[in-house]
């Protein structure tokens, strides 16, 4: 039975309340897709042809103008490394009824739930019904309005007026925090459940005790956001959750309830399992350090700059379209290391309105309630702010604090926007009380934003200046690329100025864009003093909410680009003899894409990057990934190690991308490496024009293809099976990458394994295999040998694969560091290799079964609640 003086704490909300909330949250989502939500467009951070060589193309077949392609957030990448290819590969498995574990079309081979693809995750089940990447629009919008509604719900429960959580409503669904998730939608996924798990847990509290359902809710709701694979988002949700429910349980005395909430959070965790464990395992493998410089989280933390974007949400955002690639307030604003990157990384601001009436939030609380709330949501706000910072102390407290240094530090501004919402929500409700306050901080806001506008005018002037412009921003570019070691400062400065001078449209631009950067925030902290002057109440409340969705709307223009599916999906026509290889390949073949590239002190678009292969249907020797098998990175390296070098630009044009997977190569000598004969790379993309060609590098460049690219075929690869009647026997990692390094050695005769003894045949052996099956789960092969030896698949090897011949499991080997390996006696034998292990079958079944338990709980939980008398709450009223 309830406790009356506890549960009247809280607040019953209407329904009309919540249609309303609903519907405000609907329309501000639609408001940030625009045409995005249609089926038949994709929703990108940037147009396609920002890579080579569609860029190209497109350039010179008229499709696209070159504005078009200045546009957008060149900090979402990840949308075309990771989201795009994971979702359409994902979508062709579950329409065939399957739970992917593995592909075989990124890297030659990955597993498939560590690498940001969720099967386990319920919001795919939108691609049973809408083709990928068209999608994402319905997603978005879904994902937008839940997150927004769970704010006004959890708001208005607690006491907060309808109007202050229905601008929590335009806070949650338009932040540019949410807006900047462009690239990566599953960091929103991980992120809805905040809201209603913090619900949850006011109420369990304030009551004394977890009723059942509210378990199963917790499970529910934690395992769907650990199932995303994105853990610092899903971790930082615990974090929040736990921290809120201890202080009110401390508060009103009630820990006991703490107990329920803790087994709700277990249940999560086995919810989660399925998607976990092999994250868990991948990470173990990672080639990423397990320790890393704590400098290096300080060089990489919030700049006391990126305050700024308070005022001006905008400061570190291409206001597209019509702008230069390279973000000036950004360069301005970021240390050296992100000057030219990472802007979604930074995003937080909830515009100029919800940070005047955040303070609001200190005046006059109502209850007691609300005066925790406060300084829980303060506290957390500059706790989060101050560790994304890197601030002393704040930045020591992360060690303690498990997990807090997995990732970049500025992921903690998620806790900042949460905890900016409640205050703002708060700061709403409470301003019909001391408008005089609200008139005061409007007032020095505005003179601010005028000071500011002024300084620019004065420095460049609305309608000239452009020789000012570009001589100053110059020599802010110099200041990089003295940097990085390329040239003197004075002889940058020289070349940049002349680069920006020679754009003179796309200078105006840029220049004007920054002038709107200022405009903007002055005109409406003007607007929010005349309306504090001259309205009130419900009035007041609603011109507030509808600037602060006209000021987001505007911040955020061109960070969606919503752009036709055939657009995105369309592979660059230069490789059409690769797709015709493609077509032709029998399973026994190889026919793997890479990458040779020219070394460069300028930024230039990238070269068709990995991932993007995968998702136009080829099979890419190259990938990025959050989790890469560390033996991939660690074989690429071996095969063309970096060149030593103390200049920080040449010193990233490696074959890795530093413990993120492989881009391609540098020295065009590492076309003729035999290993590459191995792993299958038969065609190479290069912006190397100059390559000598021989018979067995051939151009296959297609007529009318862009004249600073070339297509080569090398003729020289080896089957996808191989069988080796010598092997070599290497147990220590350095000496077997140094012997796989060295170009001289023939791996089509020998092989490296690292356990076993070494075989001395004569390096002619013959065998002959067929393919029975070649499903990404399963290979399984009739293999004829006349002779005892290794049989080497030139798939990558994983800890979940196992092996099997004649129906009897072997020991699979891992052959020459990476690829899978078995030996076999004379013979005819039947070969499956199976990705199959244990700990790949049995984490979805234990999911299930939690889940299963979950559901129980929520419907017997839910039953029993309906047929138990109950004390009423107190209802809302709407003019509070």
């Amino acid at each position: 039975m309830n406790d009356p003086g506890v549960e009247t704490q809280l607040v019953q909300v209407k329904r009309m309340e919540c249609l309303r909330a609903l519907a405000v949250a609907c329309l501000t989502a639609l408001a940030f897709l625009g045409s995005g939500i249609r089926t038949d467009r994709a929703v990108v951070p940037f147009p396609p042809e920002a890579y080579e060589p569609m860029r190209t193309e497109a350039l010179e077949a008229g499709r696209i103008e070159l504005d078009e392609l200045r546009g957008g957030e060149p900090s979402g990448g990840d949308k075309y490394g990771q989201s795009l290819a994971w979702d359409q590969t994902l979508q062709e498995r579950l329409r065939e009824g399957e739970f992917p574990r593995w592909t075989d079309r990124i890297a030659s081979g990955a597993p498939f739930v560590p690498q940001m693809a969720q099967p386990y995750q319920p919001w795919n089940l939108l691609l049973l019904l809408i083709d990928a990447p068209g999608h994402y629009g319905v997603w978005w919008l879904l994902h937008c309005a839940l997150f927004g509604f769970g704010a006004f719900w959890f708001l208005r429960r607690g006491g907060v007026s309808e109007r202050g959580a229905q601008f929590a409503v335009v806070l949650a669904a338009l932040g540019l925090w949410t807006q900047a998730r462009v690239h990566h939608n599953v960091i929103v996924t991980a992120a809805l459940s905040v809201w209603p798990l913090l619900t949850i847990a006011r109420s369990a509290v304030l009551r004394g005790r977890t009723r059942r359902h509210e378990i199963g809710l917790i499970g529910v709701l934690l395992g769907s956001a650990w199932s995303t694979g994105f853990v610092p988002v899903a971790l930082f949700t615990c974090y929040l959750v736990g921290a809120y429910a201890l202080t009110l349980a401390i508060r009103e005395r009630h820990v006991r309830s703490l107990l329920g909430l803790g087994l709700g959070c277990a249940l999560g965790g086995l919810i989660a399992l399925a998607q976990m464990v092999p994250v868990l395992v991948a990470a173990s493998q990672s080639a990423r350090a397990a320790e890393v410089d704590p400098q290096w989280f300080v060089d990489h933390s919030l700049h006391w700059r990126h305050l700024l974007t308070t005022f001006w949400p905008d400061w570190l955002h291409e206001r597209a379209p019509n702008q230069l690639r390279v973000n000036f307030p950004a360069i301005e604003s970021l240390p050296p290391p992100e000057r030219y990157f990472n802007s979604t990384e930074t995003a937080f601001s909830l515009g100029l309105p919800a940070a005047l009436l955040a303070p609001m939030a200190f005046v006059k609380p109502r209850s007691r309630l609300f005066r925790v709330e406060t300084w829980f949501f303060f506290s957390l706000t500059v706790l989060s702010l101050g560790i994304a910072m890197a601030v002393s102390g704040f930045f020591e407290f992360t060690t303690i604090l498990p997990g807090a240094r997995t990732g970049d530090l500025r992921r903690f501004l998620f806790l900042v926007h949460v905890g900016w919402i409640v205050l703002a929500a708060q700061g709403l409700d409470r301003l019909t009380r001391v408008p005089h306050r609200f008139l005061f901080v409007s007032a020095a806001a505005l003179a601010v934003c005028l000071w500011s506008l002024a300084r620019f005018v004065m420095d460049y002037g609305p309608f000239g200046g452009l020789d000012e412009f570009a001589s100053d921003w110059g020599s802010r570019l110099a200041q990089i690329e003295d940097f990085r070691g390329e040239r003197s400062v004075e002889n940058a400065t020289a070349f940049f100025t002349e680069q920006l001078r020679a754009a003179p449209d796309s200078l105006r631009a840029e220049r004007d864009g920054i002038l709107t950067t200022f405009l903007v925030p002055a005109i409406v902290a003007l607007i929010c003093a005349l309306t504090n002057w001259f309205l009130n109440g419900r009035s007041l409340a609603v011109a507030l909410i509808g600037l602060s969705v006209a000021q987001l709307w505007f911040a955020g223009l061109g960070s969606v680009q919503a752009l036709p599916v055939e657009r995105v999906m369309t592979p660059p026509a230069m490789l059409a003899p690769v797709f015709e290889a493609e077509a032709r390949r029998s399973p026994i073949e190889t026919a793997r894409l890479t990458r040779l590239e020219s070394p460069t002190a300028l930024p230039v678009p990238t070269l068709y990057p990995p991932n993007l292969g995968a998702l136009h249907g080829l099979h890419d020797l190259s990938a990025y990934n959050p989790l890469p098998q560390g033996r991939m990175e660690q074989l690429f390296l071996a095969i063309e190690p970096p060149s030593p070098s103390s200049n920080a630009q040449v010193a990233q044009h490696q074959p890795t991308f530093d413990g993120s997977g492989v881009r391609g190569f540098f020295v065009p000598e590492t076309l003729n490496h035999p290993m590459l004969d191995v792993l299958g790379a038969r065609f190479v993309l290069s912006s190397r024009i100059d390559l000598p060609l021989t018979e067995t590098l051939i151009d296959r460049t297609p007529e009318g293809s862009p004249a600073t690219l070339r297509l080569y075929e090398r003729t020289t690869t080896l089957p996808r099976v191989t069988f080796l009647d010598r092997t070599e026997v290497i147990p220590e990692q350095e000496p077997r990458l140094a012997a796989l390094g060295d170009p001289n050695r023939d791996p089509s005769r020998v092989a490296i394994v690292e356990v076993g003894v070494a075989l001395e045949g004569d390096g002619e052996s013959e065998f002959e295999v067929a393919f029975l099956s070649d499903e990404p789960e399963r290979i399984e092969l009739d293999v004829t040998v006349s002779e005892r030896g290794l049989l080497r698949l030139a798939d990558p090897w994983d800890a979940g694969w196992r092996v099997s011949v004649d129906g009897e499991t072997q020991d699979l080997l891992v052959t020459d560091h990476y690829l899978r390996g078995v030996r076999l006696e004379p013979g005819s034998h039947r070969v499956v290799f199976s990705y199959d292990q244990s700990w790949v079958v049995w984490p979805p079944r234990l999911s299930l079964l939690a889940l299963l338990g979950a559901v129980v709980l929520i419907v017997v939980g839910r039953r029993r609640l309906s047929e138990t008398p109950t004390s009423p709450t107190i209802e809302a009223s709407s003019t509070r």
